[in-house]
This record gives C-alpha cells, structure tokens and sequence, in this order.
C-alpha cells in the first residue's frame, strides 16, 4: 500500500481496494457465507499424517526439485486436500492452504483427467481477479491469495492429486520456460515410481470407516482438521443447526466437556471438547440409547483417534 502511495496517491489507493473488495464480496464472500458449515468457517489444514518411509521419500523428491532452482526457497506439498508437508512457516501456510481450500481443490474436482500436470501461476503481490484458471503450459495470471510474509512468485503443480505449491524468491528461474518445463518433468516422474507404494500404504492405513459416524474434528493449537461429513447429502439444516449450537456452547467447558444430543428421529450428535481440541460426530443409529453411543464413541476412538488425546 505505501508503494501505491508513493507512486501515485492516497486517491488512487481508495479506487484499487474499493475495487478489490466489490469484487471478493461479490464474487466470494457471498458464496463463503451461503455454504458456510461448522469444518468450513474452522479454517484449519487438514494433514495426512504417512509413516517415516513414505515421508522421507517425498521429502527426498521434493528437496531435488528445490535443488534444480536457485530461487526456489520452500514447497507446500498436498495430496487430495491434505496436507502432507510444509517449509514455510504457520501463518502462511495457513494462507496458502486456505486459497488451496477454497479456491483451488474446487476448481481441480471438476476436472476429468488429472494425469496431465497443470499449473497455476500467480504473483503473491497481485491484484485480485475473477475467476480462476489453470493451464498445461507455464502461464502467468494475477491473482491475490494474500499478503505473505515477504513477496513471492509461486507455482502450482498438480500432477494425480498432488498439488505441489513452489514459492519463489524471484523470476529468474521462471525466465527459461524449456529449463523449468525440464526440471518439473524429472519432479514428475520421481512421483510416479513412489505412487505404486504410496497407493498401497493408503490402502493399508484407511481400511473402510464405520458408514453409520461421521465426524469433525478440530486442533486449535495447530489448526490441523479433518472432516468425514458430506454437508450437502447428509445433514439437513435442523442437524446443522444443533450442531452449531453445541459448537457455541463447548466454548463454556474448561478444559473438558461432552454433551450428546438427540431429537426425535434424528441421528446421535455428540459435541466433544479436550482443552483446545473439539469434536462433533453424528451418529446414525436413531435406535441406539446412551450406553450404546458411548460404547460407540470408545470405538471409534481407539481407531480413528487413537493417537489423539482426548480427556475422559
């Protein structure tokens, strides 16, 4: 902003950011209150936790592809929507991962073939645009995702469900598109000899999940989250509403509490809260009385949360 003002004037300052904010009311905000649910207004990183071999294979792959650009500092690296590792540090990658969530993983969902790596390339110190877009080719296109830490050009890569966020320093490596073609290709392959191993570990690690739980859950401390709830197919808005209201009132319990809610017909909704640590799940046996979903809550914690801790 003191850039702007210095090159021009405090007028022309106010036209800039009235303009960006018509355009995020109109184009974002509107649509983020509209579809707004208790795991989307948490804002927190949903991580894939993956075991020592795995992580070192993809940290191993990442560091050559740092190491085949000057100005590449650090990577974000991000399967499905998860996070798997980050070099920077917790605010931005916040913020990075926040335009992912958004914006991004949305825009790659609707998309049929993702064999063929795309790119998106986006100058962190930009002026907002409408829509969002993604090419084959290393192409530029303005778009604000926020103020970093310092200025940065990064470039995202998403290759079979991986998306890999490269934040430069400067230009100068992205001046030679044949050398940065070359140099993301041999990143390419790197990630297709450890896929096979990858996709079996997965199999391994996330046997199916209990169909009848679904499940928030949410680390302030770290902001990590993750999600099993499809909103838009398994609540309704009386459901979504009552757990709104259990989410407010967890705020009142120090450093524990559990409350469990049923209505009528409608499925279990427990709300549980372990000094910064909150959970809500829903659970979908209507018949089941209150030693039966806490037998189930115990289930489902010596599997889905055993390395998660919960005060009793």
């Amino acid at each position: 902003m003191s850039a702007i003002i210095q090159q021009y004037n405090v007028e022309k300052l106010r036209i800039i950011l009235r303009e960006y904010f018509d355009k995020f009311i109109e184009y974002h905000l509107q649509k983020m209150i509209n579809n707004v649910t208790i795991d989307s207004s948490l804002f927190g990183i949903q991580f894939l936790s993956v075991d020592k071999h795995i992580y070192f294979k993809f940290q191993s792959i990442l560091r050559r592809l740092e190491l085949r650009f000057k100005s590449l500092t650090e990577t974000i690296f991000i399967y499905r929507n998860q996070l798997i590792w980050s070099g920077l540090n917790q605010a931005d990658t916040t913020l990075l991962y926040s335009f992912f969530r958004l914006y991004y993983w949305p825009h790659f969902k609707r998309m049929y073939d993702t064999s063929t790596i795309q790119y998106f390339t986006v100058n962190s110190s930009a002026n907002p645009t409408d829509e969002l877009s993604s090419s084959t080719n290393i192409t530029s296109q303005k778009f604000f995702i926020g103020n970093l830490s310092l200025p940065h050009s990064i470039i995202v890569i998403h290759y079979n469900l991986f998306t890999t966020f490269c934040v430069f320093h400067n230009d100068n490596d992205l001046s030679n598109n044949e050398k940065t073609s070359r140099a993301i290709e041999l990143f390419q392959k790197d990630l297709e000899i450890i896929l096979p191993s990858f996709d079996e570990y997965l199999q391994k690690k996330h046997p199916m999940l209990d169909s009848t739980v679904k499940n928030v859950y949410f680390n302030k401390i770290n902001m990590a989250y993750s999600a099993t709830i499809d909103w838009k197919k398994e609540t309704n808005n009386m459901i979504s509403n009552v757990m709104n209201t259990l989410a407010e009132d967890l705020q009142w319990f120090h450093p524990s509490g559990e409350v469990m809610v049923k209505r009528e017909n409608d499925p279990w909704i427990i709300a549980k809260r372990s000094d910064m640590r909150e959970l809500f799940m829903i659970v979908n046996q209507k018949s089941a009385n209150l030693k039966d979903i806490r037998d189930k809550m115990k289930q489902i914690f010596s599997t889905q949360f055993n390395s998660i801790f919960l005060l009793e």
